[in-house]
């Protein structure tokens, strides 16, 4: 059973609620050590070091997403078609005890989880036919695996998810929406009457011609690399074509040299002559047993592409007569990929063939180029044509209606940003939400600031740009709660109508707010973010003043110091702020003497003045600005004066002072400077920074996007080999443990071409030691050592972690099929394997390439 992917769960628990708690159990698996693990752990108990665990790991290959065993690796497997690996043996004899370790611990199980599809129902409770425990994240599996499941009974579901269903039914339901489609009672009735196979466009060649060029994100099947490739030689411009090209796709033959099912099938599509002489001149083959042949390959351009195919030649008469029990267990055999199956029917099919008189040349073409070729992999008839159906559900959707409604949904599921799973309240996942856009920007696909008026809980198609607007959730700071308070007060009129009716009332934090205009979400009203940040700033973060007085002298000086365009102090009052100053630090020097003046009456404190003496710093300024009047007495060279002298005359020479900080300009530059000071808190470089820090994507263009690469020798990590090139070896002493001792040996070790890329992070992971990086070209996962990666995570007192999000670093290494390891030589030209970008200012890009040290 295929179902859309968040309503898995729901229809388990439907199932477990028809049926009883205890009579419905989740399959377990466990995980076993592969060939590769196998070597990493002996290798870690031996003591064996890092480098020399992953070279003798990497020497391991791996088919078709098929790792070989270690078996393999040292004998070859004649069956597969695979030839020892010259040197392997050698390498791991080289120290004692590795390879029989290693084989001794292959296949031995070493962790258990949850089977992606498979449910047992039972009539009766659990126990009467299986044994229960809980998964590691609690859910209820049984005990036995699968095959032991099998033979205790119960019926086996398959609960199988399929993403593309999410797309389609969301799709769906925007096209209702927009008025693209009408709601017809149900969604059956919905789905007959627009994507019912009897009702789709199966004809429109434009509509095929989409498939070739890569203009439907996402096609079901045809949205990896292998499928993209394909649909582009295929060119499929039917459902069985679509279909035979979703079968083929898969084939594969493992021997050296040997042409892939997929070229073969396009050549004879090109030519079909091709077929014929491939049949005639190779193999012999008579008109008659060609004719044979014809019945089955022949709608298909001479490619068995499914099980079925198959079956049906195998039980052909004149060939090797099967019965359908036969022929469905050499589907079988395919199906589930058992070699020792798969000979013992290759050994029943020349038998039987022979019994049945059939030639050995018609025997070893139906072996070799029919069955031989779906041994790896191959689909069934029951596969093939719904799956292809469903990609034809998703073409009309996309060639009928407005594009951009099925490529929102594609975005949606793909951010896990469905709103059908929003009542689980999830954390909203900002790198698979980044990558995501990145994908879809990359593919040319406009994404759009998340407008206040527009924009919704997930993302949404704006039809009319032709864009798809970001979603209100995926804002940093902004969960679901302020997003309904957003929705239901809508629309807005202005900026300061959303200011007046949500922040001014404390629905909207002023946090909020302000990552609502770093997202760019008043850009309908005012497409100046700074401006508004300013705005805010000056409402909520300053508190602004109505008049200045000499109070504030001090703090207008530190602006003064930071803003001087501002010119708060200009030079006709430096006189009066430096006379100020002066008589804030007299008000501190010693009082040393109580006046009284006999030839006046007595104060009710007793003096009628007081009597200061000025130190050697008050000294020299007083002889310059003031005049003698104030003059007590001299006393070790030091004056002592009367203190309401002295402010007296200070209050005169600071008449000027007053009058400019009464002037209603001075108060407006000072308010201004107050409002400059806080902004910069908040208002943090460009557009494409703001828009990092609140949504953790790039709407406009990469930070890094226009800047001088070849300063710093960034590559394209695109453009790089899937492969790492080896650029030279070098040789360096290992340890090795041979009958109880140790051993040192020089050993030589490929050299790989190390490259530098440079870009945001959006996310990372712990366990796997794993940082997600937004390069300008893409999303690219970049893999750090432990060591390494705990080095740079590290957050202390002083600094921030560099693998935050949203930090800019420059990382070198290799690639290494989709990831980015992190890795450098001593004697290359990058001296860091990691590099902390600043600042990007005018002078260019600033970098750190050493960790702060606490003290």
């Amino acid at each position: 059973m295929d179902s859309q992917k968040n309503r898995r769960e729901q229809i388990i628990s439907a199932v477990k609620d028809r049926k009883g708690e205890r009579r419905v159990l989740n399959c377990c698996t466990f995980k076993t050590e592969g060939s590769k693990s196998a070597i990493l752990t002996s290798c870690r108990a031996l003591g064996i070091d890092p480098d020399t665990s992953s070279y003798l790991a990497g020497m391991v290959p791996v088919t078709r997403g098929a790792t070989w065993s270690l078996h393999d690796c040292i004998y070859g497997n004649e069956e597969k078609e695979r030839e020892a690996v010259p040197g392997f043996e050698n390498e791991m004899r080289s120290h004692d005890q590795l390879l029989d370790i290693a084989m001794g611990i292959e296949g031995l199980i070493c962790g258990r989880s949850i089977h992606a599809s498979a449910v047992y129902v039972f009539n009766e409770d659990f126990i009467a036919h299986n044994a229960r425990m809980k998964a590691p994240n609690g859910v209820l599996t049984t005990q036995f695996n699968m095959a032991d499941s099998d033979e205790c009974g119960g019926l086996k579901m398959d609960f199988l998810t399929i993403e593309a269903l999410d797309k389609i039914r969301l799709t769906m339901e925007q096209l209702i929406d927009a008025g693209y489609m009408e709601w017809q009672g149900s969604l059956r009735e919905t789905y007959d009457k627009y994507l019912h196979p009897d009702v789709l466009d199966y004809e429109t060649r434009e509509m095929w011609d989409w498939v070739a060029e890569n203009k439907v994100v996402d096609l079901f099947q045809f949205n990896t690399q292998t499928g993209l490739q394909a649909a582009r030689r295929i060119q499929p411009h039917s459902l069985e074509e679509l279909a035979a090209a979703n079968s083929i796709m898969r084939l594969m033959v493992t021997e050296e040299g040997a042409e892939q099912p997929i070229d073969t099938y396009i050549r004879f599509k090109n030519d079909i002559g091709q077929w014929y002489d491939l049949m005639k001149t190779k193999y012999h083959l008579t008109d008659h047993e060609i004719e044979i042949l014809e019945k089955y390959l022949k709608s298909n351009y001479g490619v068995g592409d499914t099980q079925e195919i198959v079956m049906e030649i195998s039980m052909d008469k004149e060939i090797a007569d099967f019965s359908v029990a036969d022929s469905n267990k050499l589907r079988k055999s395919i199906a589930k990929k058992k070699p020792a199956l798969q000979q013992a029917m290759k050994e029943q099919f020349f038998e039987r063939g022979k019994e049945n008189h059939a030639s050995d040349n018609l025997l070893n073409y139906v072996w070799k180029e029919v069955v031989g070729k779906q041994l790896g992999y191959s689909f069934s008839k029951n596969h093939t044509y719904p799956y292809s159906a469903i990609g034809l559900q998703e073409l009309n959707l996309a060639y009928h209606y407005p594009i951009i409604y099925w490529n929102t949904a594609c975005l949606t599921v793909n951010a896990g940003a469905d709103e059908e799973s929003k009542g689980s309240k999830q954390s909203t996942d900002y790198g698979k939400v980044a990558t995501s856009i990145a994908q879809m920007q990359k593919r040319g696909i406009k994404i759009q600031a998340p407008l206040i008026n527009k924009a919704e809980l997930g993302f949404k198609a704006d039809e009319e740009n032709n864009a798809i607007l970001f979603a209100l959730k995926s804002i940093s700071g902004i969960g679901d709660d302020v997003v309904e308070i957003i929705r239901q007060a809508r629309p807005f009129a202005s900026f300061e109508d959303f200011y007046e009716r949500m922040v001014a009332t404390k629905l909207v934090k002023t946090g909020q707010m302000i990552q609502l205009i770093k997202a760019g979400c008043f850009d309908e009203f005012d497409e100046n973010r700074v401006d508004l940040l300013y705005t805010i700033v000056r409402l909520c973060k300053c508190n602004l003043i109505s008049s200045l007085t000499k109070s504030q002298l001090n703090r207008m000086q530190e602006l003064q110091f930071m803003y001087p365009e501002l010119n708060l102090i200009p030079d006709e009052v430096l006189d009066g702020i430096q006379v100020y100053n002066f008589s804030q630090y007299v008000k501190e020097l010693k009082v040393v003497k109580k006046y009284i003046d006999p030839s006046r009456k007595m104060l009710k404190c007793g003096y009628h003045d007081e009597i200061i003496e000025l130190d050697d710093r008050a000294m020299q300024f007083f002889i310059n600005h003031y005049t003698e009047d104030s003059i007590y007495d001299v006393k070790d060279e030091h004056y002592l004066i009367y203190k309401k002298k002295f402010n007296k005359e200070t209050e005169k020479k600071l008449e000027p002072l007053r009058e400019y900080l009464a002037n209603p300009n001075t108060l407006l530059k000072y308010n201004k400077a107050l409002v400059k000071d806080e902004a910069k808190k908040v208002v943090t470089g460009t557009t494409s920074h703001m828009e990092m820090e609140s949504l953790c994507v790039y709407v406009h263009e990469h930070e890094l996007a226009d800047l001088n690469r070849d300063e710093f020798n960034i590559v394209n990590f695109f453009n790089l080999s899937e492969e790492p090139v080896v650029a030279s070896t070098y040789k360096r002493k290992v340890k090795r443990v041979e009958n109880g001792q140790e051993i040192q040996e020089v050993k030589e070790f490929p050299k790989y071409f190390i490259s530098k890329i440079w870009g945001t992070v959006l996310d990372k992971n712990k366990d796997r030691h794993t940082v997600t990086l937004l390069t300008p070209e893409g999303v690219v996962n970049v893999k750090y050592t432990k060591g390494a990666f705990l080095h740079y995570n590290k957050k202390t007192s002083i600094e921030e972690s560099w693998f935050k999000r949203g930090q800019m670093i420059m990382v070198t290494g290799y690639r290494n099929g989709d990831m980015f390891r992190c890795y450098n030589y001593g004697d290359t030209i990058f001296k860091h394997t990691t590099s902390l970008i600043t600042n990007i200012g005018e002078k260019g890009v600033e970098v750190m390439t050493e960790r702060m040290r606490e003290a």
